[in-house]
C-alpha cells in the first residue's frame, strides 16, 4: 500500500523499527495473550491482538533477524478463575510468556499464581508483560520481579490529565466514576488527589462505581450527574463503558464536559459520534495524529487488512523490549535471561525513548492530551474506526513529567 505521508515518512518508519534491534536469532519466542477475547471486552483484545501482530511483523522487516514473536489468544472472559485455568494451560504447552492488561484483579491473580510457578519450578520460568493496567498497587506493593508493566499507572495519568483540566477556569464542580473493580478505585483515588493538588477550589460533587462490564444504559447515572449540578465529569472507565456512557449524555443533552482516559479504545468511537464533539478530552498512550506521527503505517495497514485501528502503541513498548533484551542476552529467549536484560532497558519507539526501570518494572513512556472533533484532514487527519471523528491533538507529557518515585523492594533471581 503506498502511504499518503510519501517516501520520506516510510524511510522515518524504517528507522524506527530498525531499533527493535536486527541479529541473528533462531528463536521463537512465544507469549500467550490471556484476555477477554469473548463478551463485551472482546473487541478490545481482538484489536491489540491484531496491532501486536503487525508491530511484530514489521520489526521482522525491519532487520529483525531470525527471532520470531508469535502472539497465542488464550480466553480469559475477564474472570480471574479462567484466567488461573489458562495460565495452567499455557504452561503446559510450553509458554514460557504471558500478556494480559484488561483488568487489574486478573493481573494480580496471575502475578500471584505465576510467583508460586516460579518458586516451585526453577528452569521453568514465566513472565507476565501487562500492557494495559494501571493499579498502582501492582507495583509498588506486590512487587515481582515477574511482572513488567508497559502502561502508565493511574496516578501518572492522573497527573497529566489533573494538570490540563487546570488551565480550564471554567471547571468548579467535577463528578468522578469508574468501574467497581480494585484499579477502578486506584484510578479515583488518584484523580482525587491530583486534583485536589492541581485544582484546590473545584469541588468534587459525586464519586461513583458501576459494575465493570453489567452495564449498557447510563441513564440512571447520567440523571445522578446532572441532579449534582457538575459541570465537569471525569470518566475513569473503559472504552465500551465511555461508548455507551456519551450515548447516554446525548440522549440526556447533558452539557458537562467529560474527560476520559480510555475514550479512544476499541469500540467507543461509533457511541460516541457527536456526542463528544467540543466536550471529551483524554489522555491516553499515543495519538496518530500528533506531530510525530510516524506510525501512518501501521494504522493504515491495521484498518485495509482488519478494519479496525492501530492504537494500541504499547504494541511497539512490549516488541521493542522483548527485541532488544534478547538481544541484549547474545539471542537466548530463557524468560529469566530476558527478564534481567529488560531491567534499565532503554530502546526507541514511534513515540520517542522509552526505559523500563529496574527498581519496580514500570515502563517510563510518553503521555498524549487529545480533544474529539471531526475529521478535516489537518488536525485530525486520521479518524477512529472509520466514524468521521478522530482526535485533535492538544499536548504531549514526556515520560520525566509524569513518572513517579520508585516504591517496591524486589526480590531478583541470580543471573
Amino acid at each position: 500500500m503506498q502511504s499518503r505521508l510519501g517516501n520520506w515518512m516510510r524511510a522515518a518508519v524504517g528507522a524506527a523499527l530498525v531499533a527493535f534491534g536486527a541479529s541473528a536469532f533462531a528463536e521463537t519466542l512465544k507469549i500467550a495473550f490471556i484476555d477477554p477475547f469473548s463478551g463485551p471486552y472482546g473487541v478490545v483484545s481482538e484489536n491489540a491482538l491484531r496491532s501486536f501482530r503487525i508491530t511484530e511483523e514489521f520489526a521482522r522487516e525491519a532487520g529483525g533477524g531470525d527471532l520470531k514473536i508469535e502472539f497465542t489468544p488464550f480466553d480469559n472472559k475477564i474472570s480471574p478463575q479462567e484466567s488461573l485455568l489458562q495460565l495452567k494451560n499455557a504452561i503446559d504447552q510450553g509458554y514460557r510468556y504471558v500478556l494480559q492488561g484488561v483488568t487489574s484483579g486478573v493481573t494480580s491473580a496471575l502475578i500471584d499464581a505465576i510467583e508460586k510457578h516460579n518458586q516451585r519450578n526453577p528452569g521453568k520460568e514465566v513472565v507476565l508483560l501487562d500492557w494495559l493496567t494501571t493499579n498502582p498497587d501492582l507495583i509498588s506493593k506486590t512487587c515481582s520481579f515477574w511482572y513488567f508493566r508497559f502502561f502508565a499507572e493511574s496516578d501518572m495519568l492522573a497527573e497529566g490529565l489533573a494538570a490540563e483540566m487546570a488551565k480550564n477556569s471554567e471547571i468548579k464542580k467535577v463528578y468522578m466514576m469508574s468501574g467497581a473493580t480494585s484499579s477502578g478505585r486506584q484510578v479515583l483515588a488518584g484523580m482525587r488527589k491530583s486534583i485536589t493538588k492541581h485544582m484546590p477550589n473545584v469541588e468534587i460533587v459525586g464519586e461513583e462505581y458501576f459494575p465493570l462490564g453489567q452495564v449498557k444504559d447510563f441513564a440512571p447515572y447520567v440523571a445522578k450527574i446532572r441532579a449534582s449540578g457538575a459541570d465537569t465529569v471525569f470518566a475513569g472507565h473503559g472504552s465500551v463503558e465511555t461508548g455507551l456512557f456519551m450515548r447516554s449524555v446525548k440522549d440526556a443533552n447533558l452539557q458537562a464536559n467529560v474527560y476520559s482516559l480510555y475514550a479512544n479504545g476499541a469500540g467507543a468511537a461509533a457511541a460516541i459520534g457527536d456526542a463528544g464533539v467540543g466536550r471529551l478530552k483524554l489522555i491516553t498512550f499515543w495519538n496518530p495524529n500528533a506531530d510525530e506521527f510516524a506510525g501512518a503505517r501501521y494504522f493504515e495497514t491495521q484498518r485495509e487488512r482488519h478494519g479496525d485501528d492501530y492504537i494500541v502503541i504499547m504494541t511497539q513498548y512490549v516488541v521493542g523490549a522483548l527485541r532488544a533484551a534478547v538481544k541484549k542476552t547474545g539471542g537466548s529467549t530463557d524468560a529469566v535471561k530476558v527478564a534481567l536484560a529488560m531491567e534499565d532497558l532503554k530502546f526507541s519507539t514511534l513515540t520517542g525513548p522509552v526505559a523500563i526501570r529496574k527498581g519496580d518494572h514500570q515502563a517510563q513512556i510518553p503521555l498524549y492530551i487529545g480533544a474529539w472533533g471531526k475529521a478535516d484532514g489537518k488536525a485530525i487527519r486520521f479518524d477512529q474506526e472509520k466514524t468521521g471523528y478522530g482526535w485533535r491533538p492538544e499536548a504531549k507529557i514526556d515520560a520525566m513529567t509524569s513518572s513517579r518515585p520508585v516504591n517496591c523492594t524486589m526480590a531478583r533471581p541470580k543471573p
